[in-house]
């Protein structure tokens, strides 16, 4: 678990079961993401029960003054060359300016310091400016465009590829934090 201020990513729990599917099935969070069809409960149940167990993935509650606003999951984790890819999203609506900022910051944290990582990958869609530009003011490097890759909503559309390293982290972690939880340096 990370804490920072009044901000935590903590591992997923059985409570959080039913937010969950809340914020996978909301229109904001589904517009970027992969699977964007509506969630029936027992997909969701596999999909959960899976989750809290799953040997080669880390997922996360990010939350707010204990109030769960957001997750973050890491899959992929292969221990043998240090990486993996992160997906997030904040699932609650109207949260303070910095939120977006708090929970990747933490994020990045799990990544490097807890689960040991050299590199961490992370996809999105080239028309999600929020996510990309959030890509950008973290330093993660674009590692390349897979052009028209995903079909969404009938259309083909684009997948920026990102990719940011053990020892960025390292050197950047205190602007980082600094960028991130400022009011001056925050954005959603």
């Amino acid at each position: 678990m990370h804490r920072f201020d009044d901000c935590e990513l903590r591992p997923i729990r059985l409570g959080d079961k039913d937010i969950l599917l809340a914020w996978r099935n909301s229109d904001p969070v589904r517009s970027n993401m992969y699977t964007d069809h509506l969630i029936r409960p027992e997909e969701h149940e596999r999909w959960f029960a899976s989750a809290l167990q799953h040997p080669n993935a880390s997922f996360m509650v990010f939350a707010l003054r204990g109030v769960p606003a957001g997750f973050s999951s890491f899959t992929g984790i292969t221990r043998e060359h240090q990486r993996c890819t992160w997906g997030f999203y904040l699932g609650e609506q109207n949260l303070p300016k910095g939120t977006g900022s708090a929970l990747a910051y933490l994020s990045l944290a799990h990544a490097f310091d807890t689960l040991g990582m050299y590199k961490l990958a992370s996809e999105a869609f080239a028309f999600n400016q929020g996510s990309v530009g959030l890509h950008r003011k973290l330093g993660f490097r674009e590692e390349g465009r897979l052009v028209e890759h995903y079909v969404k909503q009938g259309r083909r559309e684009d997948i920026l590829c990102f990719a940011k390293f053990s020892h960025q982290w390292e050197s950047d972690r205190q602007a980082l934090r600094a960028l991130c939880f400022s009011p001056e340096g925050a954005s959603k």
